[in-house]
């Protein structure tokens, strides 16, 4: 089981690394604060290119699959797929609140194939609708 700490690091790592957490917050060495910010600017820059995928991810950061897994599942407690896909919801998320954009334009601009996906993993991660989100922010 995982402990509380634990829990409460990687949720601050995540929020952390969906870019709303100071990175002064966080304790690490400076190398790995480096890579950490290397590797949430390659996820951002391709951020709506909903083909991108964690092997394009580890060619562009010079990891292999299998090392940038391990990477992220000791890091971010998550897997690739799992924390790229965290990503964009947090960024859709941010948008969703400062509204001027359709949930359908937030779901392309965040890499979801279709505003039916992006609907259902966002419920599934924040127990409500895009659009039920959007009206109560």
């Amino acid at each position: 089981a995982m402990t509380r700490a634990k829990e409460k690091l990687i949720n601050e790592k995540l929020n952390f690394l969906s870019g709303f957490v100071a990175l002064e917050q966080f304790v690490a060495d400076g190398k790995e604060t480096e890579f950490m910010k290397k590797f949430d600017e390659v996820i951002t820059s391709h951020l709506s290119d909903e083909g991108f995928t964690v092997e394009m991810l580890a060619k562009e950061l010079a990891m292999s699959h299998t090392s940038l897994g391990r990477y992220t599942l000791s890091t971010f407690g998550t897997s690739p797929v799992n924390y790229i896909r965290t990503k964009r919801l947090a960024v859709a998320s941010h948008l969703l609140k400062q509204g001027g954009l359709s949930v359908s334009d937030i779901s392309y601009k965040c890499g979801f194939s279709s505003p039916a996906y992006f609907a259902k993993c966002f419920k599934d991660a924040y127990g409500m609708t895009p659009s039920q989100y959007q009206s109560s922010h």
